[in-house]
């Protein structure tokens, strides 16, 4: 059980900061064995050891018979892929104790670093540097006054400081009077002073920080944040590392006058495929001016797991409290809008051609004045994907299921329970026919019968067992294709190849003379159960234009730059029913639909869809989606939904790179029906190089209740800061993610 968990370890820990240190004395620890020294006049000399260390000098003295050796004038020292450089270096290879001195250079693939002075023993490793200063793959920025390697995992740092920006400007550092670290335990520093600049922001006495290469427990740095309903708002999580398999987060966060709430992230990996994940929350509610004693819980647990014979089960529970604290309380859009709460455990078997599945789900409203519900216990589920029968040219498939649902539905006061269980079974044949290579002609047909339990009629349940039976259609005309190739002007996009294809589909279901009686009992729950008669063809015109674009001489990439689809369904039931009236006029045609998606350019996205009401002279819906961005200057995307007659919601993004590394975004949800913001986000983030302050203002509609349980929309403001230290992570504060994101 040695596999890493998904997002374990939070990057508020000062781990990668304290262990910086250990780097400096890698050219102590890899030297504790010589093989062969060798002088630039040729003489050499072995010894017994087995790694081979390489030393060049001006002079290289051996004193007679003892075992002392010397190294005088432009000293290098190449063992392992590293190599130390000083002015002066000796060793006593009975002892094993030596030194190098004077414009002492470490370097290697991932370090550098320089002192006055390096002690070291080469039997024991042990040593000390002195005036160290250096970089780790210039990430981490170090110093030591002296730095003392005990044994291989024990340092003593006296006078050391730590950063993640350069030498010798520094915006941020951690000075310490005294480090004691221990690899992969802890560093504890006395007298340790944060520095922004040369100014003194915050000291301690005494610290403890993390100083491990996996994770650690330990807290996390407090989040800050101040709300307009709730007022001053504090974070405090505390991470544990249980064992290399599981870990744990635990959070407070006080919110002000709503109160108090707790939370618990549980993550583990007991084996390959076995993995997951239990989030609870808890909120003891006290504001005054809401319902009197509604405390909120909510719990969530995901897990997955591998059987025997290749089975796989998914596990997820979702349930909360009569009062939603999503809804009402998480900063998550999706979280504050949502409807249901979807509770599952599916086990699952997968072969080439065919899956089968067996699922039991609870699908329960979160809306406080509704206990509409639908459960399936069970829903099971067999599939055959098309494939060849006994090798003709016939392709067979199947679709299975029984179903036991148990369902609640409330309307106002009233409340009702439906209760059903079905069989169902759908083979269908279909011959695919190659008429040419370019164009494919494609006709099935199938058969569905279903089993009720209990169906209604009137309105009214039947509570009699019943089966619904028919017969399906279909036809399906691919092609044929043309297309044209241009050539252009430009050498980097040379050609340009325009595809046109046509494409017809009939689908047909009968009419109510086909068992009628009972195809109308059935109370639809979900698309099983839909069984309209049907007489319908689809004609569709797709337009694509690629582009070839130039990489290097020798290769280039085919682009998409536009893809343009023109649809529409005639319904031929329709046009050929009798009118009931004078007023009563036949539309078998569908709404136009027309669908462009673009891009011209990596720095360009337009894609629109709308459909169009011929009979009505309307455009009914219309979908647009714009992506743009000027290098590191100028970024913007909208998504604008539009249904008739006034329902539209727009989400845009925007972000403007300033000077002085500063960038300024903007994301906001726009209801155009009601001309108001539902949800605005604007974040000036300051990022000089390896520290950052970033500014949130935020301003939402939220639910809520009054002390009288009187559903309530009201306006929070939210103001946050965070503090960030490259290499380190969020080291004071918290910010809100973005409404909407770049989509380039």
């Amino acid at each position: 059980m040695t596999r890493n968990i998904e997002r374990l370890g939070h990057g508020s820990h000062l781990s990668g900061l304290t262990l910086t240190f250990i780097l400096i004395f890698i050219t102590v620890a890899s030297g504790k064995t010589v093989a062969a020294q060798q002088a630039n006049t040729g003489d050499e000399q072995t010894t017994e050891e087995t790694t081979p260390v390489n030393v060049t000098a001006d002079r290289i003295i051996y004193q007679g018979d003892s075992a002392f050796t010397q190294a005088i004038g432009d000293v290098e020292i190449i063992f392992d892929g590293k190599k130390v450089t000083g002015d002066e270096s000796a060793v006593n290879n009975d002892t094993g104790d030596g030194f190098i001195k004077g414009n002492v250079h470490f370097t290697d693939k991932k370090s550098d670093i320089r002192a006055d002075r390096a002690d070291f023993n080469t039997k024991t490793g042990a040593g000390t540097l002195y005036n160290a200063i250096g970089n780790s793959e210039m990430k981490y920025f170090f110093t030591g006054e002296r730095i003392q390697r005990i044994d291989d995992t024990h340092f003593q740092i006296y006078k050391g400081t730590c950063s993640t920006c350069p030498h010798p400007d520094q915006d941020w550092r951690l000075d310490a009077k005294e480090i004691n670290l221990t690899l992969e335990g802890y560093a504890y520093l006395k007298h340790m002073v944060f520095r922004i600049g040369d100014f003194p922001v915050l000291y301690s006495p005494f610290f403890i920080a993390p100083a491990k290469t996996k994770r650690s427990t330990g807290f996390l740095l407090p989040g800050i944040a101040y709300s307009t309903e709730r007022g001053f708002m504090l974070k405090n999580s505390f991470f544990w590392a249980i064992a290399e398999n599981m870990d744990t987060t635990l959070t407070h966060e006080y919110m002000g006058v709503a109160g108090n709430r707790f939370g618990l992230e549980y993550r583990y990996i007991f084996g390959p495929g076995t993995f997951g994940k239990l989030n609870a929350e808890y909120l003891i509610e006290t504001d005054p001016n809401k319902e009197a004693d509604r405390n909120f819980w909510k719990l969530k647990f995901n897990h997955r797991h591998g059987l025997p014979f290749g089975v796989n089960n998914i596990t997820f529970l979702d349930i909360e409290s009569e009062n939603s604290i999503s809804r009402e309380y998480n900063d998550n859009v999706t979280d504050r809008t949502r409807r249901y709460a979807d509770s599952y455990t599916t086990f699952a078997k997968n072969w080439a051609t065919r899956n089968l599945n067996l699922t039991v789900r609870q699908r329960k409203s979160t809306l406080s004045d509704s206990e509409d519900e639908v459960n399936t216990l069970p829903d099971i589920k067999f599939t055959n994907q098309a494939e060849k029968i006994w090798g003709s040219p016939v392709y067979g498939s199947l679709q299975s299921s029984f179903t036991s649902y148990r369902t609640k539905a409330t309307q106002g006061d009233d409340s009702w329970p439906f209760d059903v269980d079905r069989l169902d079974i759908y083979p269908k044949l279909s011959l695919p026919i190659t008429v040419a290579p370019w164009l494919t002609l494609t006709p099935a047909a199938g058969v569905r019968y279903t089993w009720y339990s209990n169906g209604e009629s009137n309105g009214e349940v039947t509570n009699e067992s019943f089966s619904r039976e028919y017969y399906t259609a279909s036809l399906s005309l691919s092609g044929p294709k043309f297309f044209r190739v241009f050539n252009t002007s430009s050498p980097k996009r040379p050609k340009l190849k325009h595809l046109v294809t046509p494409s017809l589909s009939w689908n047909f279901v009968p009419g109510y003379e086909v068992d009628g009686e009972d195809r109308l009992k059935v109370k639809h729950i979900d698309g099983i159960d839909s069984s309209d008669p049907g007489n319908k063809v689809t004609y569709k015109l797709t337009n694509w234009l690629y582009v070839k674009e130039v990489v290097t001489e020798e290769q280039s990439n085919t682009l998409q730059m536009v893809k343009f689809v023109i649809s529409q369904t005639y319904d031929i039931t329709e046009a050929n029913r009798e009118k009931t009236g004078d007023d009563d006029e036949l539309r078998p045609f569908s709404a136009v639909l027309f669908d462009l998606d673009t891009r011209f350019f990596n720095w360009l996205m337009v894609n629109y869809n709308t459909t169009y009401n011929q009979y009505d002279y309307i455009w009914q819906t219309s979908n647009l989606e714009i992506g743009f961005r000027y290098k590191q200057i100028f970024h913007f995307s909208l998504d604008r939904g539009y249904t008739y007659p006034t329902t539209a919601w727009d989400t845009a993004y925007f972000e403007l790179g300033l000077p002085w590394n500063t960038t300024l975004d903007y994301s906001v949800v726009y209801k155009e029906e009601d001309q108001e913001i539902y949800d605005s986000l604007l974040r000036l983030k300051y990022m000089p190089g390896c520290w950052g302050v970033i500014l949130s203002w935020s301003k939402r509609k939220i639910n809520t209740t009054d002390s009288s349980g009187n559903d309530l929309v009201e306006d929070e403001e939210k103001f946050l800061f965070q503090i960030v230290l490259t290499g380190v992570g969020d080291v004071l504060g918290e910010t809100r993610r973005p409404i909407a994101g770049r989509k380039l």
